[in-house]
């Protein structure tokens, strides 16, 4: 497996995440998503799948140890970017206390690294309408906006899908 880690200073590493990242994670997650209250023992599986995985990455930023940063990129075969592949940057968040501080921008660079590496074409990035501050921060690391997203949230079950 190909670790890719970045040693920024003596106390910021950005790297692939470990099963010992689980609280941190998910401590940023909830500032992320504050309504959705993920379950310990499943993120624990889905993490260590994603371990595993050269398709699906968690990355995270450490400062003196603690994860103050993470992030998601899911790669994926898309027929019409051949011989490339697609990639999917989803839940990019940096700890409200460590915000503006550049850990943000060396995240974004390193998981574009990893994505290069693994012979990604096109990265697109995910974030929700209020993010603006986050907007404008993609958008200067050369991000562009192209369209509309939508999503269906398949667990209401009182949605009809036609």
């Amino acid at each position: 497996m190909n670790n890719l880690i970045a040693t920024i200073t003596n106390s910021i590493v950005i790297e692939e995440a470990r099963l010992t990242d689980i609280e941190g994670i998910k401590k940023l997650l909830v500032q992320l998503v504050p309504e959705q209250n993920p379950e310990h023992s499943l993120m624990l599986v889905d993490l260590n799948e994603s371990i595993r995985s050269n398709h699906n990455k968690w990355f995270v930023i450490r400062k003196d140890n603690n994860v103050v940063g993470c992030c998601q990129l899911i790669i994926y075969r898309n027929l019409i970017r051949s011989p490339y592949q697609k990639a999917v940057i989803d839940s990019v968040i940096v700890d409200e206390l460590h915000q503006y501080d550049g850990l943000g921008k060396l995240l974004i660079r390193k998981v574009l690294e990893y994505a290069n590496q693994q012979n990604v074409g096109k990265v697109q990035l995910i974030s929700s309408f209020p993010r603006i501050q986050a907007h404008s921060f993609y958008e200067k690391m050369n991000f562009k906006k192209i369209g509309y997203g939508f999503i269906l949230d398949l667990n209401n079950r009182t949605v009809n899908y036609y």
